[in-house]
């Protein structure tokens, strides 16, 4: 289960939604061409989508129903049309759409049979106000909450929510034309409770048009690769983050590397969101042996699932609970434990200490000065390899 951060005052959640996806939108009070080249304005408006711009509209007091009049009701429809006739055009940059939409404002504040109202006759452009966003944006969250809501029911209001919620904000939770769903990988991990999965799926997996990394470090962050907020990870939480990282450890290294901008400040980096699930099974492990290298956890699935090598550092290994793991230390001095199962534990170059654990292990001793440990039960066969 996922121990979720949660928030318990619904006002400070609201707050917290807003300002978040704000800056991870970033306000526009001018209107602009999102990266489809979508009409949109505010924090990622869509000016196309009848709900979002009927919010948009009357947040700008764009809205008939503000009129009591049926000669104003009827001009003020007709600058409506007008403005949604525009917003369906095709436009080539920011500055052709915003010529199209002005004179239909500046006609408006200027037209006799509404001369009447003042918020009518000052609003000459159309741009929106800090106020007005706001506005607008507590009229369409609700639409994203229930999106998240149907993808995966139950999720309390949190610093968790708020991160999913942004993600259905940006398209990436909900529901495909065919009736899928979207990111499947990430809903996966939340209903088996698997927090690392679910942190790595949002950080290195919902970038597919290359243009979102540094929102969603942002997003992973703000749901938290840790259960535990305060010092001292437990031990099944730091091989469950180290679980994570072993497997996925050469696509997270090249997507670091892809969009390296997003990484290299704010120690954003794997090995630094990982350091503290590293202390505690160093503390306990390492048996006093230096680690400078990596800490690799095996997985715990079917026979034969792990097989993992270690780095020219001094690294250490532990194998997953199931039998067949093979396990190979590298130029350092490791420190490499079989865990469960029947293993095939490999010393290399340097200094390692091989301990089987549970099982019957096969531990292969290297060129450097090792220490094996076969554990209970289990037949150990020595093999110098060749240095």
């Amino acid at each position: 289960m996922i121990n979720w951060h949660q928030i318990t005052d619904p006002t400070i959640y609201e707050q917290d939604r807003f300002n978040e996806i704000r800056n991870l939108e970033g306000p526009r009070s001018l209107p602009y061409l999102d990266t489809k080249g979508i009409p949109s304005i505010g924090i990622g408006f869509n000016l196309r989508t009848m709900n979002v711009r009927n919010a948009v509209f009357e947040a700008m007091g764009i809205d008939t129903s503000l009129l009591t009049d049926p000669n104003a009701i009827a001009a003020e429809q007709g600058y409506i049309s007008q403005l949604e006739t525009a917003l369906n055009q095709r436009y080539s940059s920011n500055s052709a759409l915003r010529s199209a939409l002005n004179p239909i404002m500046a006609q408006r504040a200027t037209d006799p049979v509404l001369a009447s109202y003042p918020y009518i006759s000052s609003r000459t452009t159309f741009t929106m106000t800090d106020p007005e966003i706001e506005t607008a944006f507590n009229d369409i969250i609700p639409d994203y909450e229930a999106t998240l809501n149907a993808w995966l029911p139950g999720i309390p209001q949190s610093d968790e929510r708020l991160a999913l919620v942004s993600l259905a904000y940006n398209g990436l939770i909900g529901f495909k034309a065919d009736g899928s769903l979207k990111s499947p990988a990430l809903h996966q991990a939340l209903v088996v409770g698997n927090r690392a999965e679910a942190w790595y799926e949002i950080r290195y997996r919902s970038n597919a048009d290359t243009r979102q990394a540094n929102r969603r470090v942002q997003e992973s962050d703000l749901f938290s690769l840790y259960d535990e907020q305060g010092p001292g990870i437990p031990e099944d939480e730091a091989k469950s983050v180290l679980q994570m990282y072993t497997l996925h450890k050469a696509t997270i290294l090249s997507y670091e590397s892809r969009y390296a901008s997003a990484f290299q400040s704010n120690n954003e980096s794997i090995q630094s969101q990982i350091a503290m699930a590293k202390a505690p099974l160093i503390a306990v492990y390492a048996l006093g042996q230096t680690i400078d290298g990596d800490v690799l956890v095996g997985q715990d699935g079917p026979a034969g699932s792990t097989a993992l090598v270690g780095t020219p550092q001094n690294d250490l290994i532990f194998g997953g609970n199931s039998s067949g793991d093979v396990l190979l230390g590298n130029l350092g001095n490791d420190v490499i434990y079989g865990n469960q199962g029947n293993d095939q534990i490999v010393a290399g170059p340097g200094n390692d200490t091989l301990l089987g654990g549970a099982g019957n292990d096969q531990l292969e001793a290297g060129a450097g000065n090792n220490v094996l440990d076969d554990g209970v039960n289990e037949e150990m066969r020595l093999e110098r390899m060749a240095t």
